[in-house]
């Protein structure tokens, strides 16, 4: 009887220690997990910035297309001063659909 109760015990000892073992590794992938969320949260946070950034910008680069465009619809002709208005505009509407497409 002694020895079934040993052949007994040692097999769930076997078992318990493969349990322990899966639960271990488990806990190591749920750790680098940990590590990798907090890191893609970090990234996360600075694109968020840096687009809250490219959107202020923009709003800034629209004001200032609105003013050109206003600027030269006012003037009524074409001069030297209007050229350079709308060479502004120009470059700011290309500046604007960069901006477009990045976002």
């Amino acid at each position: 009887m002694d020895d079934s109760s040993t052949i007994e015990e040692n097999k769930v000892n076997s078992e318990f220690e493969d349990v322990l073992e899966a639960f271990n590794e488990m806990h190591e992938d749920v750790q680098r997990l940990v590590v990798s969320n907090n890191k893609l949260r970090s990234d996360l946070k600075l694109h968020i910035t840096k687009l809250a950034s490219t959107e202020s910008e923009l709003d800034k680069l629209r004001q200032e297309n609105e003013k050109l465009v206003s600027s030269y619809k006012a003037s009524g002709c074409v001069s030297a001063s209007t050229s350079l208005n709308m060479n502004d505009y120009k470059y700011l509407q290309n500046e604007f659909e960069k901006l477009k497409k990045d976002h």
